[in-house]
């Protein structure tokens, strides 16, 4: 994956930041799940406020696209998992 364009947002203490990526390529996907992100576009993160709402959001992307590989951040910007069609 090439996240060197890609800068993690500032989460607030409970906070969950998902990143799309293209699981064939490692590219990082715009927020629709489909079309390659490019610098000085929006940013391409989920911010959602709790894991279980993160997970509801990913069973939702993965149904767009199956070949996604979902990163997914704590509010320190630490990673927490890498996730893939059917591991949710």
């Amino acid at each position: 994956m090439n996240l060197n364009c890609v800068e993690a947002p500032t989460l607030e203490y409970g906070q969950i930041a998902l990143l799309l990526c293209d699981s064939r390529t490692g590219h990082v996907l715009q927020k629709n799940g489909i079309d390659l992100f490019l610098q000085g576009q929006e940013e391409p993160f989920f911010i959602e406020d709790s894991i279980e709402k993160a997970k509801s959001n990913i069973i939702r992307l993965f149904q767009i696209n199956p070949n996604l590989e979902i990163l997914m951040y704590d509010h320190n910007g630490a990673l927490i998992e890498i996730l893939r069609q059917g591991m949710v």
